[in-house]
C-alpha cells in the first residue's frame, strides 16, 4: 500500500478499481443522506474528478482528501517536468 492508498483509507476510501486507464477510490457517505463519493484518476488526460453519486454532481474536496490527491499525484509522477 502506497503513502497516498493509506491517506485516502485512512479518510473512509476503497480502491474500487485500477487499470491502465482509470484509478478509482469510493467510500460512503452517511452523514446526512446514505450516497457514495467516489475519486477517479484518469492516467490518460491526468485529471481527477469527485462525484457524489446520489446527486450523480460534483463535490466539494476536504483539505485532507486534497492533501491525499496531492500525494496520489507525486506518485504517479504526473509534476515531473519534462
Amino acid at each position: 500500500m502506497t503513502k497516498a492508498d493509506k491517506m485516502f483509507d485512512d479518510l473512509g476510501y476503497k480502491l474500487i478499481s485500477k487499470t491502465d486507464v482509470y484509478i478509482i477510490y469510493e467510500k460512503e457517505d452517511d452523514k446526512t443522506y446514505p450516497y457514495k463519493i467516489e475519486l477517479s484518476f484518469n492516467l490518460k488526460c491526468k485529471s481527477i474528478l469527485k462525484t457524489c453519486k446520489l446527486y450523480d454532481d460534483r463535490c466539494w474536496l476536504s483539505m485532507q482528501e486534497l492533501q491525499a490527491i496531492n500525494e496520489k499525484v507525486k506518485e504517479l509522477g504526473w509534476l515531473d517536468v519534462k
